[in-house]
């Protein structure tokens, strides 16, 4: 579903933002991150165990990286382990701020997986 059929549906604004992680809308996610409230991020974080599928986890991982507290960091723990690897940099990057600046993560504008590889391997021994 593209982001014009999303919008026709006029989702209820309260259930918006699950919506757009059940349904692992990558556009869709970047236009709520800026209007995501602290409840929604929370209930994004109550969905996070159920979801089985990566590309509905990437996406609240997506929609939660600029909120991140520490109580979020179980499911950010768990994104480490995703097949994106954007979504790798990010938790990295929100895990281990010390450790880990986006900048360093990009080759030519773009995330490089070597360079993400190299992280992961670098923060978690």
């Amino acid at each position: 579903m593209g982001i014009l059929d999303f919008l026709k549906k006029k989702p209820n604004p309260e259930s918006r933002h699950l919506e757009i992680a059940k349904s692992a809308d990558f556009e869709a996610a970047e236009m709520a991150r800026d209007t995501l409230t602290r409840e929604q991020a929370n209930e994004l974080l109550e969905l996070y165990p159920e979801l089985s599928d990566w590309a509905q986890k990437d996406t609240v991982v997506h929609m939660l990286q600029d909120r991140f507290e520490p109580h979020m960091q179980t499911a950010f723990e768990d994104a480490l382990k995703s097949p994106t690897t954007e979504t790798v940099a990010v938790a990295l990057c929100l895990m281990y701020p010390d450790q880990v600046a986006f900048e360093d993560l990009l080759d030519g504008g773009f995330v490089s997986e070597g360079l993400v590889e190299d992280a992961r391997r670098r923060v978690q021994g």
